[in-house]
């Protein structure tokens, strides 16, 4: 299964080369951000909240870099306590997730062939 910013990375590289011209990704401690303040108009985190040892350290670093009125994107899942919730949870990332992702990689891959 591919992770959800390789799928993100292919449709800026094959639908959207405008953005691609404008996205960079970074790969560092979310802890200690090298970036100075008010430098993002957005920032994304996927899959990293989990793994941070300290999360107010952690979301403070992103927060001082956004620009005033930025936006932070936080893609991060759990296993939800509610047991009705988390069989629902379960349909849906087991069984609906995954054809999303196959029909996704299908459109990229016809506009990558042209």
């Amino acid at each position: 299964m591919l992770k959800p910013a390789e799928i993100l990375s292919y449709y800026v590289k094959f639908c959207n080369r405008e953005i691609e011209k404008r996205i960079f990704w970074v790969q560092g401690n979310a802890e200690k951000i090298t970036f100075s303040d008010n430098s993002f108009d957005t920032a994304m985190v996927g899959f990293g909240i989990r793994n941070l040892t300290n999360l107010k350290r952690g979301f403070q670093e992103m927060h001082r870099i956004l620009k005033p009125g930025g936006k932070l994107l936080c893609l991060e899942f759990s296993k939800p306590a509610n047991p009705v919730f988390r069989m629902v949870y379960d349909f849906y990332s087991f069984n609906i997730y995954p054809c999303c992702e196959i029909s996704l990689i299908r459109t990229i891959t016809k506009v990558a062939k042209g």
